[in-house]
C-alpha cells in the first residue's frame, strides 16, 4: 500500500516541478524583455542625441576653421540675469567680436585666450570651441532629457509597468483568460 501512495505522490509532484520550471522561464523571459527594451530606449536616445549634436552645430564642425580669441569682457548681468562674454578674434587681418549670453559652466577672465570656431564663408558666425557651449548646451540637455523620459515611460507602458510577474512558487498569481 505504501508503494501505491508513493506512486501517487510521484505522479503528482512531476507536473508541479514542470509547472514551476515553466513559471520561472516565463518570469525570466518577461524580465529579459523589459531589460532589453529599456536598454534599447537608452541606446536609441544616445545615438540620436550624438547624431543631432554632430550635425547641428553652428558654425559647422566639418567646415569650420579654428582661431584663438581673447576674452574682452566676462561678467554676469544682474539686471538681465544672464552671463555676458565678449571675445575678440581675428580672421586674416580683420577683427571680429563674438558676444555670448550662454552659461558655459566655466568662468572666464579678461585677457584669457580661448579657441574659437568660425565659418570660413562668413567669419561673423562663430562660437567658443568648448565642450559645454559648442558641443552641448544646457537647453539641449534639458530638452533631450524630457524626450528620454517620455521614451522610457513609453517603454514601461509597452512592457506593462503594473504587470509584475509572480515569482516561482508564489500561489498568488493571476489566471489568464484561457488558463484551465
Amino acid at each position: 500500500m505504501s508503494s501505491s501512495v508513493n506512486n501517487k505522490i510521484d505522479k503528482n509532484t512531476v507536473p508541479l516541478t514542470l509547472n514551476k520550471t515553466v513559471e520561472s522561464k516565463g518570469f525570466l523571459r518577461s524580465l529579459s524583455v523589459k531589460i532589453i527594451l529599456y536598454k534599447a530606449v537608452s541606446i536609441i536616445y544616445v545615438v540620436c542625441f550624438l547624431c543631432y549634436v554632430l550635425f547641428s552645430r553652428v558654425p559647422d564642425y566639418f567646415d569650420g576653421e579654428f582661431v584663438d580669441g581673447v576674452v574682452l569682457k566676462a561678467t554676469f548681468s544682474v539686471k538681465e540675469k544672464h552671463p555676458v562674454m565678449t571675445v575678440c578674434y581675428k580672421v586674416g587681418s580683420e577683427a571680429f567680436l563674438y558676444i555670448s549670453y550662454q552659461w558655459n559652466m566655466r568662468s572666464y577672465k579678461k585677457g584669457e585666450r580661448i579657441t574659437m570656431i568660425y565659418s570660413p564663408s562668413n567669419p561673423e558666425i562663430a562660437s567658443t570651441y568648448t565642450f559645454i557651449g559648442y558641443w552641448i548646451t544646457l537647453r539641449e540637455v534639458f530638452f533631450t532629457a524630457v524626450i528620454f523620459i517620455i521614451l522610457f515611460i513609453a517603454a514601461m507602458v509597452i512592457t506593462g509597468k503594473n504587470n509584475i510577474p509572480t515569482l516561482p512558487g508564489n500561489d498568488d498569481k493571476r489566471k489568464r483568460k484561457y488558463d484551465v
